[in-house]
């Protein structure tokens, strides 16, 4: 693998990306550069890197988990800097700070003369009942504070082979280690036998009873294919959704998909809900940025250039008026060539198409498109707003009506 150019990295990242879009993997967040070493040790750079993945499965979540600021991720994990508005994961939590901070060292990264193949992580999934309150308490301190949090124990787990030895593949059990077990003592296959119960299923559990199971929605992988300068897209067609847990929500918001105002074009229509300020009525700030629940709808642009941004809506007054759409999970609020804060959609209580931006924002919405794949973003900015088509043009033509057939999907 030294001998290994940009170019060949560029293409195994491109390949996994799309190895896991073809095989349907959802529930997947691919790093692109472990704690940086790519860069430092190869010139690979994480932001080609990013792209690459990117454009072989625009649906694919990328992370950066490098020192230095990147761009494209859809986050940033361990190493990676955290930043306003972005989520931050920490995907290498173990009982760091705490009266156990040489666990790592002592149990299960260090050399045991007894037996020198039970190092290197071996005995990951051995936690005593201090361990695993310290973890259950830093879980929740990660989630709250930051976006997430995953142990060591459930990326490794040990798996056989490597010369590890290590004996769990899998999440294992409760571990059912003691308070008083010497965590420093050589490990041989006789404690194997002592506790064979060693895991992780407490922690997963856990954290499944108090967060809930994965939260993105899949609806379908199809790609969305420009033409002539033109993309359609209905939205209820959306490859997957990420909700919203906004600070200021006192519930997560999602899209849902409802066919109950007429007058929609396809099968249906995508609200966020729940709508926590209703009209005449008070509730929290809307997200000003890429806070709200969020849509994805992957895109192939063959003719690159600035498109007009066109939404279809319905709102019933000025607290459910208001869209972000963005490309590539970003967003610019305040960029002359952005869509965010797209507002208005008068009269009310109609379904109707909008391009201009709230006061503030300058010009109208716009998004410039390369070529090649990419992935539209919608984030709800007001609770209960109706979404029903998006029209991409190079053209300043607002459509009329029912607006364009849905482009062609691959």
């Amino acid at each position: 693998m030294l001998n290994w150019t940009a170019d060949d990295a560029s293409r195994a990242i491109a390949s996994t990306a799309k190895w896991l879009g073809d095989n349907g993997f959802q529930h997947v967040i691919l790093d692109s550069d472990n704690e940086g070493m790519a860069q430092r040790d190869m010139p690979w750079h994480p932001t080609v890197l990013i792209k690459a993945a990117r454009e072989a499965n625009p649906s694919l979540v990328v992370a950066n988990n490098t020192a230095r600021k990147t761009e494209g991720e859809d986050l940033n994990m361990h190493s990676g800097k955290k930043e306003a508005g972005k989520p931050w994961l920490d995907s290498e939590s173990n009982p760091k700070r705490s009266p156990l901070s040489a666990y790592w060292y002592q149990f299960s990264r260090g050399k045991h003369d007894a037996d020198p193949s039970y190092q290197n992580y071996s005995r990951i999934g051995r936690y005593t009942s201090e361990m695993k309150e310290y973890t259950l308490n830093r879980t929740r301190e990660l989630i709250e504070k930051d976006s997430g949090v995953l142990l060591p124990s459930t990326w490794l787990q040990c798996a056989p082979g490597g010369g590890v030895g290590g004996p769990f593949a899998s999440p294992g059990g409760e571990s059912n280690l003691g308070s008083n077990d010497n965590l420093s003592a050589p490990w041989n296959q006789d404690v194997d036998k002592l506790h064979p119960d060693a895991g992780v299923r407490w922690w997963l559990d856990f954290v499944k009873q108090t967060y809930g199971p994965w939260k993105g929605v899949t609806q379908s992988s199809a790609v969305h294919l420009e033409k002539d300068g033109e993309l359609c897209i209905e939205a209820e067609s959306f490859s997957h959704q990420f909700v919203s847990t906004y600070a200021l929500y006192a519930n997560e918001h999602k899209w849902h998909v409802h066919d109950d105002k007429p007058g929609f074009t396809g099968k249906g229509f995508a609200q966020v809900l729940p709508d926590e300020w209703p009209e005449r009525g008070k509730g929290p700030m809307s997200p000003r940025g890429p806070e709200g629940a969020c849509l994805h709808y992957p895109v192939r642009i063959t003719t690159p250039g600035k498109y007009w941004v066109f939404v279809r809506g319905y709102a019933i007054g000025g607290e459910s008026n208001g869209i972000h759409v963005g490309v590539d999970n970003m967003l610019g609020p305040k960029k002359k060539t952005g869509a965010s804060s797209i507002a208005g959609f008068r009269p009310i209580k109609k379904w109707v198409w909008e391009s201009e931006r709230k006061p503030g924002y300058p010009g109208k919405a716009m998004l410039e498109l390369t070529a090649g794949d990419h992935v539209i973003n919608v984030w709800n900015r007001d609770d209960a707003f109706r979404l029903d088509k998006i029209v991409l043009r190079l053209e300043n033509s607002k459509p009329e009506g029912e607006g364009p057939a849905e482009s062609t999907r691959d």
